[in-house]
């Protein structure tokens, strides 16, 4: 894989969160409160995000010809466009991402988490966190009918414009294949997105400048297992950070 990255911890019913009894990722929690959590509550070098990249990239066996690309310009031609892949990753860090488990919808910590809160499956009309874990388990497979369904994000899919993935209100598509495919399902953009988007789960064969996308396939560079991988977010399991609601 080239790299991956999550949250190092979510908060709940820290003051100042607009939801109780919700799962916020560290640093947006941080930004919404306007309190720095991770250096409050002294988290290694004050960090919000957890992260790592693969320095194999580019040497035998791993994306041979195809080493990352370090500048900053787009002109990565055959090679990794580095800066590409290190925004998509902080965006999982920074809270594109969830608790929900891919094995039989149940939220991890016990609670939705704020991601939940905007992902609606459009043909039973529910939003997550709204359904049980065996309705969360089906839209989990629900290929091409999960959406994500935030202010901000309709509007830009409105205005790039995606003219395909997403459906007829401007909701964008969620990653969603019929199999859950652990590190790709749920937290991404589907693959269908045109023109191709940061959020997809693997890396585009065309990119276009304008979106920041991405580079050659990556079919010689996997994991342990085998899969040929763009990532695997890192997802908190725990909620150590939970205060009492004022």
């Amino acid at each position: 894989m080239l790299g991956s990255a999550g949250p190092v911890t979510f908060y709940d019913n820290e003051v100042g969160l607009p939801l109780s009894n919700v799962a916020y990722p560290i640093a947006l929690a941080s930004v919404i409160t306007g309190i720095d959590l991770a250096v409050r509550d002294g988290f290694p070098d004050g960090a919000s995000i957890n992260a790592s990249f693969n320095s194999n990239v580019g040497t035998a066996g791993c994306l041979t010809s195809a080493p990352w690309y370090l500048g900053l310009d787009g002109n990565h031609g055959a090679a990794v466009d580095l800066e590409t892949v290190l925004l998509h990753e902080f965006a999982h860090g920074l809270g594109f991402i969830g608790l929900t488990s891919l094995a039989d919808g149940s939220f991890t910590v016990g609670e939705p988490d704020i991601f939940s809160i905007f992902t609606r499956d459009n043909t039973v009309g529910l939003y997550w966190n709204t359904m049980t874990n065996a309705q969360r388990a089906t839209s989990l497979i629900n290929n091409g009918n999960v959406v994500f369904d935030g202010t901000n994000m309709n509007a830009a899919a409105a205005s790039i414009p995606l003219t395909v993935g997403k459906d007829g209100s401007n909701r964008p598509k969620l990653y969603v294949p019929a199999v859950t495919e652990t590190g790709s399902s749920i937290y991404h953009v589907d693959k269908t997105a045109t023109p191709n988007q940061l959020m997809e789960p693997i890396i585009a064969t065309s990119p276009t400048t304008s979106t920041r996308r991405k580079t050659s396939p990556l079919d010689s560079c996997r994991t342990s297992a085998g899969h040929s991988l763009y990532h695997s977010p890192r997802r908190q399991t725990s909620l150590p950070r939970r205060r009492p609601r004022p």
